[in-house]
């Protein structure tokens, strides 16, 4: 399948915080440190700048 892969042409479910979980797993619950979403390869959430390349 298509599971397990982060690369070009294959379906992504992604979330990038500002912080580290494994530090402080609250960052995971924090909107604010929620700055990217990707559900399936479609830009749900986007504080980087992502969607424009």
């Amino acid at each position: 399948g298509r599971a397990g892969v982060i690369d070009k042409g294959y379906l992504a479910d992604l979330v990038v915080v500002d912080g580290n979980p494994l530090d402080d797993v609250k960052v995971l619950r924090d909107q604010s440190k929620v700055v990217l979403v990707l559900r399936e390869g479609a830009v749900l959430k986007d504080l980087l700048g992502v969607k424009g390349g």
